[in-house]
């Protein structure tokens, strides 16, 4: 199809000046454009995303940068003309701006395709944004989509005898035209495949990945899906995963796009939302995809500087909020027997004490918090591979993540009361989870820790408190396997405490972990507390 130069989405200018694109601050607008014989700014020459503030999928409006209710977002804008070095002669046609990103490449830097694809004997020139330039897979792809049009980057100023400026047939947010759309199709309808789900991982990424991804992955994979990685695979290849799919789902991101290229598309798409504003509604409502969004609470780390909202790592409070939307369940294994002894201590701590807030890290096997009564009772493990209900029925928050991160996320507003240390393989990461755990407490915090002949790493974890951390008491619970610690004085008087000092490099030997009851225990806490109280007055 040869469409008119003349209709109103085409726009022809003689001796324009090209200016690059720049950016003279990390996240900041760019400066670049195009500009008439005259000097005056070409407008579809600028890079414009439009953002309903309610939400709400926008309409192809020329009036967008005026309406009260969008958020106009200038990517580029008019720059500043300088000496003009180099010439181009002939007729050329606008591009708009060449992005090496997946997703952006496919919406923006392809945006006339709907035109330039229809003039193979005329050239386009985009301009470059951060100096991106094609790679092999941008080409093949252009290949896969019949252009033949000579391609060109422009990253100096330059004029240009004749310019070209179709409209963009895709506008982020706001405009996906039809004709866009036909452009953009590397596959007719397909029947779908019954049973066919396919998961668009992202945990090979480094941005934009919520960490516990690979936990639902697991899960997924065992009731039938498909773990799918886009970028090991070329974009056909990745249509013909897709295109027939009964459910596609995933995290959102640009994975996503390349349903822009699967015309007639058929199957389910389901998206776990990362940021507040998505063109995925106006892709899907063109396209005629049933599309659900979906967004469970989710944490992110701390932000660094100079980052979109988008690439934060972020981790979901509790797994189950994401396989159950897709019709999947974690596995309803019983947790194993809990250890009697183990919640009676705790259980006779928290009642003596009355405490209001109780944190249990790694229950992996089962967990003692259902069993804790108290206001705030929390759990976090990262591999719960027990049926947590109970847990849940209870009150009880559960958290999907590993203590570490579940600490730096700053999920904990005020200090906790009391602590349980479950069952840990790695020292490092339990060593790790106990400072954190340390940041979280108060000056009367209580930590239970699991620590039968067999704990290697717990038994470790305890002996490196005992050498390290003067400003922490610890005890045995007698012939329980079970360990308490509290903060206060480090006591030297206690039973089986031995200490005697090394003259000959003026040093303390590390006395033993000592052994008492828990009524002894108790006694020791609650003594050393009215000592700290009468040295405070």
């Amino acid at each position: 199809m040869t469409y008119n130069m003349d209709c109103a989405d085409v726009e022809t200018y003689k001796d324009v000046v090209w200016l690059p694109c720049v950016q003279l601050r990390p996240r900041r607008p760019a400066r670049g454009a195009v500009f008439d014989e005259n000097g005056d700014l070409v407008k579809n020459t600028m890079l414009l995303r439009h953002y309903s503030k309610s939400g709400a999928v926008l309409s192809d409006r020329s009036d967008l940068m005026d309406d009260p209710g969008v958020r106009t977002e200038v990517i580029v804008g008019a720059g500043e003309a300088r000496e003009t070095m180099r010439r181009l002669e002939g007729s050329h046609i606008f591009g708009g701006y060449f992005f090496e990103h997946y997703g952006h490449f496919l919406l923006e830097t392809l945006s006339r395709l709907w035109f330039f694809k229809s003039c193979p004997d005329k050239p386009v020139v985009w301009m470059s944004f951060e100096n991106a330039a094609p790679q092999d897979w941008h080409l093949e792809l252009l290949r896969s989509l019949d252009v033949e049009n000579e391609l060109l980057c422009i990253n100096e100023q330059t004029e240009f005898t004749e310019l070209i400026v179709p409209e963009a047939g895709y506008v982020i947010s706001s405009r996906f035209w039809l004709r866009q759309m036909e452009a953009l199709r590397l596959t007719d309808r397909v029947a779908v495949v019954p049973g066919k789900k396919v998961w668009l991982s992202r945990t090979a990424l480094k941005k934009g990945v919520f960490v516990n991804e690979v936990q639902v992955e697991r899960i997924l994979e065992q009731t039938g899906w498909i773990i799918f990685r886009p970028e090991l695979h070329s974009v056909p290849e990745q249509v013909k995963m897709l295109c027939d799919a009964a459910h596609i789902a995933g995290v959102e991101g640009s994975a996503f796009h390349t349903m822009v290229m699967m015309f007639g598309m058929a199957g389910k798409v389901s998206i776990f939302s990362r940021v507040e504003e998505s063109d995925f509604d106006l892709i899907a409502q063109t396209l005629g995809v049933s599309l659900e969004r979906i967004k469970p609470i989710s944490y992110s780390l701390p932000r660094y500087k100079n980052s979109w909202g988008n690439e934060f790592v972020s981790w979901w409070r509790d797994i189950d909020s994401v396989l159950e939307p897709l019709g999947v369940f974690r596995p309803k294994s019983k947790p194993e027997p809990l250890n009697k002894t183990l919640r009676n201590i705790v259980c006779s701590i928290a009642n003596y004490y009355k405490i209001e807030s109780f944190l249990e890290l790694n229950p992996t096997k089962n967990s003692l918090t259902a069993e804790v009564a108290c206001k705030l009772r929390i759990a976090v493990t990262e591999n719960a591979d027990y049926d947590v209900v109970k847990i849940k029925a209870s009150g009880a928050i559960q958290f999907d993540i590993s203590p570490d991160i579940f600490f730096t996320s700053g999920c904990i507003r005020k200090p906790l009361d009391m602590f349980c240390v479950r069952n840990y393989e790695d020292v490092p990461g339990l060593l790790l989870s106990f400072n954190c755990s340390l940041d979280s407490s108060h000056s009367n915090s209580i930590w239970v820790i699991e620590a039968s002949q067999d704990d290697i790493a717990n038994r470790e974890l305890l002996q490196i408190i005992n050498e390290t951390n003067p400003s922490l008491s610890i005890a045995w619970v007698e012939s329980e396997g079970v360990a308490v610690v509290w903060r206060g004085k480090r006591p030297f008087g206690l039973p089986n405490l031995r200490a005697f000092r090394r003259t000959d490099i003026g040093q303390t030997e590390v006395p033993e972990i000592p052994c008492m009851s828990l009524n002894e225990i108790v006694r020791q806490i609650d003594s050393e507390r009215q000592g700290m109280r009468n040295n405070s007055i």
